[in-house]
């Protein structure tokens, strides 16, 4: 077919595919610099949402810590009985958190609101309490199994500044983990 064109069309035809090739290779180029930087903005945008929610969840948590740390503080005051279960049940506290507790080193123990604990609940036995008198400052526990629900949750304890190793005070947000 070659030997039936003349020259000039030889010519023309070689300078179309030359033409042709050159924009294939610059499409496949332009692809894979478009792939590039669609590839590393979207990195960037998961990098940001991962700090914004890292960030969103360490507030989260802090507000709680505090709630924690500022019921203990107030634990370690000399107070009755009931000001001390009234204390555990305050409002703000009711509503962050699903269940307020406290355990108390001669294994008695108050909870707001109140819950039907088995017969032999000894709260110096939970990990809650063994982990805040151990660490002497607030902590957040393992997932452990609870006493009550015997869904998987995590306790947010510690103990009160003035009677450090002594009693174990904690307030826990439960999350139940389906399996």
């Amino acid at each position: 077919m070659t030997k039936s064109l003349k020259f000039s069309h030889k010519i023309l035809l070689a300078a179309s595919l030359v033409v042709i090739a050159a924009f294939t290779l610059f499409t496949f180029y332009n692809d894979y610099l478009q792939r590039n930087a669609l590839r590393l903005q979207l990195k960037e945008n998961l990098n940001q949402t991962g700090d914004s929610t890292a960030g969103n969840i360490r507030n989260w948590l802090s507000g709680r810590i505090l709630l924690v740390e500022n019921l203990a503080e107030n634990a370690s005051s000399p107070q009755s009985t009931d000001a001390q279960n009234l204390a555990l049940g305050q409002p703000t506290l009711i509503a962050t958190f699903m269940s307020i507790y406290q355990g108390k080193s001669d294994g008695s123990f108050v909870t707001q609101p109140p819950d039907d604990m088995p017969a032999d609940y000894d709260p110096r036995t939970r990990p809650w309490y063994v982990d805040a008198v151990r660490a002497g400052k607030t902590i957040l526990t393992e997932p452990y199994l609870d006493a009550v629900t015997k869904g998987l949750i995590v306790t947010l304890a510690t103990t009160p500044p003035t009677a450090q190793h002594s009693e174990g005070k904690s307030l826990r947000r439960e999350t139940a983990f389906a399996s």
